[in-house]
Formats: C-alpha cells, sequence, structure tokens
C-alpha cells in the first residue's frame, strides 16, 4: 500500500526556493572581504635590481611582491648598468633605452670624398669607430679636389691651393698702368695678377703718366719739373749753384755764403736794365742775369 506524504505542495516549492538562494551566495569571512576591496596595481619585475623594471614581465596586485617596481623603462633587466637614467657609452647597447644604439657618443668624423686625408667640416657624423671614407680631421676647404688641401703647393690660378685662406699668396706680380708708354707706371693705377697684362708694367714710380719723359731715372732738366719722380725739381741743373741776392735799388748782385752769412758783389747791372728775371749761375762759376734788357756775364 503506497503512502503520499501530506505536505502542502505550495510549501515544497517554497523549500526548495530557499534552498536555491542560499547556495547563490558566497561564503566570506572577514579577510576575503578586505582582499576584494583594495585597489590593485601593476608591478614590474626588476631582476638586476636597478631601480627599473620590464614593461614585459609584471604582476597585477594588492601589495607590491618582492623583486618589483612601479617603473617599466628597462629595456634590459640583465644588466643593472642598463636603464632609461644610464649614460651612453661606446659599447654597442642601447645604454639609456632610448631606442638608439651608440648615439651622441664617439667621435667626430669628417667626410673626405676626394680621398686626400682631409674632411670636410660641412659633413660629419659622431661614431664609436672610424667610418669608411671619413677622417678625424675637418681641414679641406674643397672635397671634391685632391689637389687641395693644407699643405698643398700653392700655384697661380685663382685658388686658394693650400686652405690658409688666401688665393695665390705670394706669386701674385703687381703691375701699374703704363698710359705713357715710359715703362713705368702710375703707383695710384694698379692691378696683381699671375700673368703680365696688356698696358700695363711691373715697374711703378712713374709721377705723371701722361709724359714719357718723366719718369725715375730720367734727365731731370731746368723746367721746373721733376723729371726723375724724385721728389725734387729741377737739382740736377742746380748742383754746384751759388745762392745769389741782388739789390734792387743798386741793382748789385751778390753771392752768399752760406757757411757764415757773408756776401761777395759778383756783378753789377747797368742803371739801363728796368729789371732783373731770372739769374743761372753754372757748375763753374760763371753767373749770368737776365732781364729785359738783355743779359749780363759775370
Amino acid at each position: 500500500m503506497k503512502s503520499y506524504s501530506t505536505i502542502p505542495r505550495m510549501f515544497l516549492m517554497f523549500s526548495i526556493a530557499c534552498t536555491q538562494s542560499i547556495k547563490e551566495d558566497p561564503i566570506t569571512d572577514t579577510e576575503d572581504t578586505q582582499d576584494s576591496d583594495c585597489a590593485l596595481g601593476v608591478f614590474y619585475s626588476d631582476v638586476d635590481d636597478d631601480g627599473f623594471g620590464d614593461a614585459m614581465n609584471w604582476v597585477s596586485a594588492c601589495e607590491q611582491p618582492d623583486g618589483t617596481v612601479l617603473d617599466a623603462s628597462d629595456c634590459d633587466d640583465t644588466d643593472p648598468f642598463v636603464n632609461s637614467e644610464s649614460v651612453e657609452t661606446c659599447n654597442q647597447k642601447d645604454d639609456n633605452c632610448n631606442g638608439q644604439i651608440d648615439d651622441g657618443v664617439g667621435e667626430v668624423w669628417y667626410a673626405d670624398r676626394d680621398d686626400d686625408g682631409y674632411g670636410d667640416m660641412n659633413s660629419s657624423q659622431q661614431a664609436c669607430e672610424n667610418p669608411e671614407g671619413y677622417v678625424s680631421n675637418d681641414e679641406d676647404c674643397k672635397d671634391n679636389d685632391d689637389s687641395i688641401y693644407p699643405g698643398a703647393t700653392e700655384v697661380c690660378d685663382e685658388v686658394d691651393n693650400n686652405c690658409d685662406g688666401v688665393v695665390d699668396e705670394g706669386l701674385l706680380v703687381t703691375y701699374y698702368a703704363d698710359n705713357d708708354y715710359d715703362s713705368f707706371g702710375d703707383p695710384n693705377n694698379t692691378v696683381e695678377s699671375c700673368s703680365a697684362i696688356d698696358g700695363m708694367v711691373a715697374i711703378g714710380g712713374d709721377c705723371d703718366d701722361g709724359s714719357a719723359g718723366v719718369y725715375p731715372g730720367a734727365v731731370d732738366g731746368c723746367n721746373t719739373i721733376d723729371d726723375d719722380c724724385d721728389g725734387d725739381v729741377d737739382e740736377d741743373v742746380k748742383l754746384g749753384w751759388s745762392l745769389m741776392t741782388i739789390d734792387t735799388q743798386t741793382m748789385q748782385v751778390y753771392e752768399i755764403n752760406t757757411s757764415n752769412a757773408s756776401v761777395t758783389s759778383v756783378v753789377n747791372v747797368q742803371s739801363g736794365f728796368t729789371g732783373i728775371n731770372s739769374m743761372d749761375v753754372w757748375e763753374d762759376g760763371t753767373s749770368i742775369v737776365h732781364s729785359n734788357a738783355g743779359s749780363v756775364l759775370s
């Protein structure tokens, strides 16, 4: 004979529902509650203990684990000398973790395109080792010509062959304009050149380039002109002349002795002469007084 429960169906359904609700609630103690409320942080492994972490090796935790740091800038966590604050050195490594190897270190090298051993100051690169086609100096003033470099022989070609900043030094000749064709040029009209120039000569000193009879070494005639360009006028024809003076009241001519300031009568001009225009005294002591009435020889 079967027996049946007399528990009402509605009560049974309620009981089952309550049982299911209890199973779904988590069972937590005080510690679990605290862990679920912590602020999680990200920590990076610092194997080389340099204070900089490996961005590819991290952990998320409420508290910082041993051997981790908050920084993630170490590009080689096995080398304590490699990190974002290291100084770059020549070692084929990216010491400061900026993505470049040996940047900003080493010597400065200069391009030597003409292969003369001297580099171009306007074309350089910094490197730990000598790059091919570069040299350690920047002294070439024309790096596309292997005949131009410091110490090269200067030639007269309007080019600075030896890179000393001067063109054709020691080779240029000063030429002077010779307009009167007397072979002496005008010192105020010059040109520097490696070769002769038409209408110009290599000797200057002409004090009147418009007169062929006036030049250094010419005979100085009695013409009130500095024929020989020595700064004195008529000094050759006056050589040995005496110093004379004329008393225009008595018409007496005197020679002056410059050593003692004494005078000696030389000639008396006749009263018929109305004036004396000039007087020549020759080297033999003979003097001629010229006037508008004639000449008197003494």
